[in-house]
């Protein structure tokens, strides 16, 4: 099923809008997503990457990431790569359409004990869905994130292609040993989909330390496409100390040198003490 694309700012935030006291409050998921991603990221010991233009003899400067999903610049430019990701699936993937599903934990497993109880239990209702889906001529497509509450319980949520209705998903979770609160939704358009994703993956961030080591936020299914992501006209150099003298050089050549994350790094640095 190919998602419509055509999806206006104001329908989209009219269908997911944050529900926040914070200064995003009022921005769609992915406008605060986006917000967040351009924030430097604040570790101190990350590769800068720089690029060069030989002909207006000009050099810029950006500070790289670590990567981390309790890193809030970060988690959220992760985020939206996965965006990216999952959407290019529904798109190119042959399903006849995709539904949104919210899956529970049992009542009895909470805290960081419902996350066990989804990760276990799940192979069981997933082969169910696989079924289904097989009798209707399609691959099983999914994917899975993962809800972080403040008190540490988990919930499952699914972009899936799997044919079924919320009674199916409530009964045969709970018959698979999950919870009995289940729900699904047909999606219309990718704007839904990016705003779907997008809701969880920055709720996950703030409770990133509730989610146990090796816990991935987001998993797809193994026949979801494949994502490659190469930048080759940004180059690296792995320590602040080499990236500052590399600008400095290239200043006292004439040259243009856009380093403001350079000094934007050594003011932190200074105000710090680090060493």
């Amino acid at each position: 099923m190919q998602l419509k694309n055509e999806i206006s700012n104001q329908e989209l935030r009219a269908y997911y809008r944050v529900k926040s006291e914070s200064e995003a409050s009022g921005l769609t998921f992915i406008e605060q997503l986006t917000k967040e991603a351009e924030l430097e990221c604040e570790a101190y010991e990350v590769p800068f990457f720089f690029r060069l233009d030989e002909t207006e003899q000009k050099i810029e400067f950006k500070k790289g990431s670590c990567k981390m999903w309790s890193c809030r610049a970060c988690g959220a430019r992760n985020a939206k790569k996965w965006i990216a990701r999952v959407i290019d699936g529904c798109n190119k993937l042959p399903a006849k359409a995709w539904y949104f599903a919210t899956i529970t934990a049992h009542r009895y497993w909470r805290g960081e004990r419902s996350l066990e109880n989804l990760r276990n239990n799940w192979q069981k209702l997933k082969q169910r869905m696989e079924y289904l889906t097989a009798k209707q001529g399609e691959k099983h497509f999914y994917v899975r994130v993962w809800e972080a509450h403040k008190d540490g319980s988990f919930h499952m949520h699914l972009i899936t292609n799997a044919p079924v209705d919320t009674r199916w998903l409530k009964d045969n979770a709970a018959q698979c040993g999950l919870g009995y609160q289940a729900k699904i939704d047909e999606a219309v358009n990718a704007g839904q989909v990016a705003g779907y994703i997008s809701k969880y993956m920055l709720k996950s961030i703030p409770n990133a330390t509730h989610y146990p080591k090796g816990a991935r936020r987001i998993e797809v299914s193994h026949t979801w496409v494949k994502w490659h992501e190469k930048d080759t006209e940004w180059k690296v150099v792995y320590k602040f100390e080499a990236a500052k003298h590399l600008a400095d050089n290239y200043k006292k050549h004439g040259w243009s040198v856009f380093d403001l994350a350079i000094r934007n790094q050594e003011k932190r640095r200074k105000e710090i003490g680090y060493e």
